[in-house]
């Protein structure tokens, strides 16, 4: 039997790579995105994602020649399969926007024929993918299950190690028809290396909302911790590496805020259904305001420090180490960096930025070298773990700063005895 034909649909950071690997592996796919820009760098063999491998495997992807990509729905009339991977943000309320996922849906339709399979790799909400066969049956005007094929397989992936990861982490499958179901997991099974967990609909769901709403709570606790040693005189990160001692505990390092497209995100996706439901999600909604106030908890105590030693805030210059949401990635999907900035903003600094992994930031100028100013900082505040940021000796530091400046490590990746005992004045979380 012939491989099929598979139109991706949404070319960003789980798209792409999933593309890519579908190619490699002898599939013929065409990858639509309505960002032109983005298309044509693919056409050319570049992404401006910064993912280990994934260069690599998109030249060889391109180069097989069985990976088209293009901004024209009509280009997938040929295929046979869908697989959909767009972004699925809240709005301002934290309700879900499934604005995106029924729009690529309402496009897939047109070219949906008998015995056609889509699958959705977009993270939803509890009945989001019902929602999909409601939009799919109207446009249609096929059944679902009976005349095309509708399964769920959400995207697990972490960002930094995608391309390893979607060959080897496992993968949970749900169909709405047991043929559903069984397609899907072939097609996912010719080409992974994990294992493939097969369930119902409403399960799948829920999974993968379950995995990060937890590491949600787990990184709230490890704040929340911070802040009690704080008030009590103790040492947080010392305290934390001597309970993790325990062999039933694990807790995590506290941090100056919570960013990346699925953390912030998909416990509003769970708590929006629930409350709904008449469901108590005080716990999540707990962990969530927490996680979601520690960059202005952060600027708050910079900027007391900042009082108390007779630093004005008001026309001093800062500058921000890090605009990613995490270390070594170049992904900026809700960095703590933006909130952190607007409030230092609001407080009379000015701000300038350095990450050598991030080309640009709304209203943010970002330096090449931050030795390379006619001026020098008052205050430095560390955002993003890097793995380059722990190499800054004090030394450069001295160059790029003024006299007594404050160091804000908002990661706790600064010796701050060391610095302390250099002249400057530290700062951080815990």
């Amino acid at each position: 039997m012939s491989k099929r034909r598979i139109c991706v649909i949404g070319l960003g950071y789980v798209g792409l790579p999933t593309a890519c690997v579908l190619a490699i592996n002898g599939y013929h796919v065409i990858g639509i995105d309505m960002n032109e820009e983005t298309v044509n760098m693919i056409k050319r063999g570049e992404t401006d994602i910064e993912e280990k491998d994934l260069k690599t495997i998109l030249k060889r992807a391109v180069d097989s020649g069985r990976f088209g990509v293009s901004t024209d729905h009509d280009s997938a009339e040929e295929c046979d399969t869908f697989i959909i991977s767009v972004p699925s943000p809240v709005n301002a309320d934290g309700n879900p926007n499934l604005e995106q996922l029924l729009s690529a849906c309402t496009s897939a339709a047109r070219h949906v024929k008998k015995g056609t399979l889509i699958i959705i790799e977009t993270t939803v909400s509890p009945g989001g993918v019902n929602e999909v066969k409601n939009i799919l049956e109207g446009r249609t005007h096929l059944k679902a299950g009976d005349d095309f094929l509708l399964a769920y397989c959400p995207e697990r992936i972490f960002p930094g190690n995608v391309a390893l990861e979607l060959l080897n982490n496992d993968r949970v499958i749900a169909g709405i028809s047991r043929e559903s179901t069984e397609k899907a997991a072939t097609l996912y099974g010719s080409f992974i290396k994990g294992k493939i967990h097969i369930t119902d609909v409403s399960t799948a769901e829920l999974v993968k909302l379950f995995e990060n709403t937890h590491r949600d709570i787990d990184i709230a606790i490890a704040n929340q911790f911070a802040i009690i040693c704080e008030k009590l005189g103790a040492n947080a990160r010392e305290a934390i590496r001597i309970a993790n001692t325990h062999p039933r505990v694990k807790i995590l390092n506290p941090g100056c805020g919570v960013g990346g497209a699925c953390i912030p995100k998909d416990p509003l996706l769970l708590q929006a259904v629930c409350l709904k439901k008449g469901v108590n999600v005080d716990l999540i909604k707990a962990a969530r305001g927490l996680n979601d106030g520690m960059p202005a908890y952060f600027v708050n105590k910079i900027i007391s420090l900042m009082k108390t030693l007779h630093k004005d805030p008001h026309g001093k210059k800062a500058l921000v180490l890090g605009l990613a949401y995490k270390g070594n990635v170049s992904d900026k999907r809700y960095s703590p960096a933006e909130p952190i900035i607007d409030e230092l903003r609001k407080n009379g600094l000015t701000v300038l930025a350095y990450d050598p992994f991030v080309d640009d930031f709304e209203g943010v100028e970002i330096l090449d070298d931050p030795n390379s100013t006619p001026f020098k900082f008052h205050l430095v505040v560390l955002v993003t773990d890097h793995d380059l940021f722990k190499g800054i000796d004090t030394e450069y530091l001295k160059k790029i700063t003024e006299k007594d400046a404050v160091i804000a490590d908002g990661r706790g990746m600064f010796d701050k005895a060391l610095l302390e005992k250099s002249g400057f004045h530290c700062i951080g979380i815990g």
